[in-house]
């Protein structure tokens, strides 16, 4: 018990203190070492359980996941590494006009094809360049406005996909590669098939998806105040509770990795694009 909250006149006990990137990992199951979740929220977040272990390189920080106040030297620790471009990115096209329900967003094929234009999402920035611009390229008269939204939706599993390397070579310097268990995804952004689908193409591992995934964060909340509570007795009650909504097993083609390979070669283009003292329209 932690404390209690005064609500008129009444003591309501708090048995529970966590952040929104710790609250989504218990929502979706993530407590073992090895076991990573893609939050596909307003931005996208890339976390992987490293135990006790929490040195890091690359400029990916370690963060404490959960641990026991009775004894703090245990406290057990993720790596974190976070973009901007996720939901914002969605929201603009639709307000821009290439789609008008996020419904529609599965209506495309998840099928490999080369790609021909491509998208740079980055709105805030880009990994370290804060002024790098957003833009397409490869547009010609051919281009059509499905293929405008196709390479929005690879650009967001391009930037997951860049994260996602970041992470996972951290953690096999210090845990080894045969360490990491299971990758899932939340937020709302995983409702589309497409991106979940790049990605597990591009990572050529399975990707599980649950039963409320937008809902991982006051998922996780709550069962750590009924658990904090007495309420639940062990963890493996709740892991019973989150079912596997999908599977998205991995497609192996070497267009895949071209696509995001090219991708990678116009981020210089847009690098540097804004001046210091000029902000983005």
């Amino acid at each position: 018990m932690i404390g209690y909250f005064d609500f008129q006149g009444r003591e309501i006990p708090i048995t529970a203190i966590i952040g929104d990137v710790q609250a989504s990992m218990f929502g979706q199951c993530i407590s073992q070492t090895g076991q990573c979740l893609l939050t596909l929220g307003t931005g996208a977040f890339v976390s992987i359980l490293t135990g006790q272990v929490s040195a890091c390189t690359d400029g990916i920080y370690p963060l404490v996941a959960y641990s026991d106040l009775s004894n703090p030297l245990e406290n057990i620790h993720f790596l974190h590494a976070y973009h901007s471009a996720c939901a914002n990115i969605l929201n603009w096209a639709r307000q821009a006009g290439f789609f008008h329900d996020f419904s529609e967003l599965n209506q495309f094929s998840s099928d490999v094809q080369r790609a021909h234009v491509f998208f740079l999402p980055a709105f805030d920035g880009h990994t370290d360049d804060p002024y790098c611009g957003s833009g397409f390229i490869g547009i010609d008269h051919r281009t059509t406005r499905d293929d405008l939204l196709r390479s929005i939706l690879e650009s967001i599993a391009f930037v997951v996909y860049e994260l996602y390397l970041c992470i996972r070579n951290d953690f096999n310097k210090y845990q080894g590669e045969k360490n990491f268990k299971c990758l899932r995804t939340a937020g709302k952004v995983s409702t589309c098939d497409f991106i979940c689908q790049t990605i597990a193409n591009l990572t050529q591992i399975s990707i599980e998806r649950c039963h409320a995934f937008d809902y991982a964060s006051g998922i996780g909340v709550g069962f750590l105040a009924a658990y904090g509570f007495g309420l639940i007795e062990d963890y493996e009650e709740f892991e019973k509770i989150i079912l596997i909504e999908k599977i998205f097993q991995p497609v192996q083609s070497e267009i895949t990795q071209e696509n995001f390979q090219q991708w990678k070669t116009i981020i210089p283009r847009f690098t540097k694009w804004y001046k210091k003292d000029e902000s983005s329209p």
